[in-house]
């Protein structure tokens, strides 16, 4: 919920009163980023194929030789998975599941070849053809076997076979695979589009393939709605996912080019302790062009999956580092540790100093962690944390006590609120021969300061209570 609130106070499209480096034109700026020569240019097309043995993206089984794809936030695909949980449940460790797990190929091709007949067109058989070519073998196979009652000979039919026009693209949206048949739809899709009882009702004219063979032209498609049919072909989603690509067609050109930046960034700068699953990366795109948002910023939240919203945030947080300057972050509130060139380990750039109401208090801070970012970075983000929470409730304290919030630093006058202080003994220098309490004393007197402590935890006192705290 914290992460959720963040996203709402600091948006990347402000109200105006905030200068960014964007006053212009984003796309052009993320165009220019995007084009440089230090941007890897796996992730500059709009279909991106990831290696199945990516450092950061990698999404192929973990068992050494299955060419089956992991589960999603997982390292192992869905049979070697639940063969490693029973491996485990009977005492076995991970060295020993790795020896003796058997590789495993995927039931259907992650990239299939082209056909031997149509080069154009991917393999869908063993025999290495198309859609088409493989429908055709299987039924001059059942009929000559049917009327001759003997096998064919798979040369001699492939010998006569001549090769089909180039359907083009798959008409679904975001399908990156070429088309199988003249209606525009590859073969995964086809089957969703019978599955779905055919909306608009479209069909190919009859006997079609002899169509194409004898008069070469473009097979006539008909239609009960037409309107109905692009509708289904612009709703459906993709129809594999696990193949190690993201297709970012059908998204408008700002939002693309901010998930290219934000999948770069985060494969450079992988701390955060979060993986990004290509499969939840495809679910966040699909919400995108479900909404059709220009920008990350526009995306509606209570619309999206649990699962985009979680990468939605560290995208955010990666832009900003764009879209905002170092002195633009001042004027917003927050500020972000790589525009200084630190960044601490499992730990992301932002620190958030919108809970500090009072401008000059929030300023100072911002001074107090850009000078410490430039002169001397700690080791770990906790001297950040610690100061950031000691504003935040002392501009709560101004808030509710000071005259006008405490808003104005020129204000003398500072409440206490009725809060009595004991005055702090001096200080001593440390001598050998000072009298302490004997050990056990010491170690009583703990005790029974932590257990009153816990007392009042337990059961709130009606009455105010002393409690002996040193």
């Amino acid at each position: 919920m914290k992460a959720m609130s963040d996203l709402q106070v600091l948006p990347l499209v402000t109200d105006g009163s905030v200068s960014t480096r964007t006053a212009g034109d984003r796309l052009e700026l993320l165009t220019a980023l995007i084009t440089a020569p230090n941007f890897d240019p796996l992730f500059r097309t709009d279909v991106i194929k990831v290696p199945r043995d990516h450092p950061t993206y990698g999404w192929g089984c973990a068992v050494s030789g299955c060419q089956r794809a992991q589960g999603p936030a997982r390292d192992f695909c869905k049979v070697h998975e639940l063969e490693w949980v029973a491996a485990q449940k009977a005492g076995q460790s991970i060295t020993e599941f790795h020896m003796a797990a058997v590789p495993l190929i995927p039931k259907s091709r992650i990239d299939p070849p082209p056909c031997v007949v149509c080069p154009d067109a991917p393999a869908w058989d063993a025999r290495q053809l198309c859609y088409l070519h493989g429908s055709r073998w299987l039924r001059h196979h059942a009929d000559v076997r049917g009327r001759k009652g003997m096998l064919p000979v798979y040369e001699e039919w492939l010998a006569k076979q001549v090769p089909f026009p180039h359907f083009g693209q798959c008409k679904v949206l975001p399908c990156p695979e070429q088309a199988s048949s003249p209606l525009g739809l590859c073969h995964r899709h086809i089957t969703h589009y019978e599955r779905d009882r055919k909306p608009g009702g479209a069909r190919p004219a009859a006997n079609w393939a002899r169509w194409i063979v004898t008069r070469n032209k473009p097979v006539p498609i008909e239609y009960a709605d037409r309107s109905l049919f692009e509708r289904w072909c612009r709703e459906t989603g993709l129809a594999n996912r696990a193949n190690g690509q993201v297709s970012l067609l059908g998204l408008r050109p700002l939002v693309k080019a901010e998930i290219k930046w934000a999948l770069f960034q985060h494969g450079n700068n992988p701390t955060e302790g979060m993986i990004w699953p290509l499969v939840w990366v495809q679910y966040l795109i699909d919400d995108c062009r479900d909404q059709r948002v220009d920008s990350l910023a526009d995306i509606d939240q209570g619309n999206c999956r649990r699962l985009s919203r979680l990468l939605l945030f560290g995208m955010l947080n990666s832009l900003r580092q764009v879209y905002f300057t170092r002195d633009d972050t001042k004027e917003a509130g927050f500020i972000e540790t790589d525009h200084f060139g630190v960044r601490f380990a499992s730990c992301h750039s932002h620190i958030d100093l919108t809970p500090i109401s009072q401008r000059w208090l929030r300023d100072l801070i911002w001074d107090m962690f850009a000078n410490r970012l430039l002169t001397d970075p700690p080791k770990s983000r906790s001297p950040f944390g610690m100061s950031r929470r000691a504003c935040a409730e002392l501009s709560a304290y101004l808030e509710a006590q000071a005259p006008g919030g405490g808003h104005d630093p020129g204000t003398d006058r500072l409440p206490y609120g009725g809060v009595r202080r004991r005055p702090t003994p001096p200080r001593r220098a440390w001598s050998p021969y000072a009298e302490t309490p004997p050990y056990e004393e010491r170690r009583s007197r703990h005790r029974y300061e932590v257990h009153s402590v816990r007392h009042l935890q337990r059961r709130p006192p009606r009455a105010p209570v002393r409690v002996g705290l040193r």
